[in-house]
């Protein structure tokens, strides 16, 4: 696969990114969780444009060791943004489950007298949540 990497005022820089690395960084993707098929590596070249301050924030990185070449920058990008798709869709998975509790009463309505109850209850959960994490840890 190439991409093409244009810089306004500049030639056009080509950026080889392998279909197998992208296949394998989206293909884990359950296809719930974008909107689009990108478990399905693409077949035709893509333009980006770059602007100014991208292209020196990246050459930056370059320069500073962070990066040792413009694809690192793009391969970057795409994983931070595979991860904020999965916290995406996780949160929403989560909204939908809470609203479908509650339309179907799965909840419990904690009135002023109770919630020192509810306060304890949460505080013993946490300790065997921290407690089973140790020990896996330890492991």
């Amino acid at each position: 696969m190439l991409w093409l990497v244009e810089v306004p005022g500049s030639h056009v820089r080509s950026v080889k990114i392998l279909n197998r690395y992208l296949f394998q960084l989206f293909s884990d993707l359950p296809s719930r969780h974008l909107d689009t098929g990108v478990g399905r590596p693409y077949a035709e070249a893509m333009n980006v444009k770059l602007t100014p301050d991208q292209e020196a924030f990246i050459k930056q990185a370059i320069e500073s060791g962070r990066l040792n070449r413009p694809e690192d920058a793009v391969r970057e990008a795409l994983l931070l943004w595979e991860q904020r798709e999965r916290s995406r869709t996780e949160i929403l998975a989560a909204l939908d489950e809470a609203e479908a509790d509650l339309k179907a009463g799965h909840y419990t309505d904690y009135g002023r007298e109770a919630l020192p109850d509810l306060v304890e209850e949460l505080k013993r959960e946490a300790r065997q949540l921290r407690k089973s994490e140790s020990l896996r840890r330890s492991r």
